[in-house]
């Protein structure tokens, strides 16, 4: 989805794909910059389950509209918005969030041995 974008749009039927195409990575960029605040203040657990449903219900459409109507250019848009839609919960929650999980995990592995250790 994220790599292929602009040749997914031209088979979309897309009128300017990489227009559409340069939408959706600054639509990526912004879930980037707001994803910074959100792993300080917000729970993860929750943040996860949260952008997988966001996604999942995104990609879930863009097969429904593209099944219904695959040439109609209201089918086209709504591809696109979806897709935008996609890009921005997966760069907003499970694109930074998987590697701050991993990197909290074996830190507490450690610290429950240490723990046992020292009781």
């Amino acid at each position: 989805m994220l790599g292929y974008g602009v040749y997914f749009f031209e088979i979309a039927g897309s009128t300017e794909p990489f227009q559409d195409g340069i939408i959706v990575n600054c639509c990526g960029l912004i879930g980037v910059l707001i994803s910074i605040f959100l792993m300080k203040y917000c729970r993860r657990r929750p943040m996860l389950m949260f952008g997988s449903l966001g996604c999942a219900f995104s990609i879930f459409m863009v097969a429904l509209v593209y099944t219904i109507a695959p040439t109609a250019h209201w089918s086209q848009q709504c591809v696109v918005a979806f897709i935008v839609i996609y890009v921005f919960f997966y760069y907003l929650i499970l694109s930074p969030y998987p590697f701050l999980i991993s990197g909290e995990v074996p830190n507490q592995r450690i610290s429950l041995v240490r723990l046992r250790t020292h009781v």
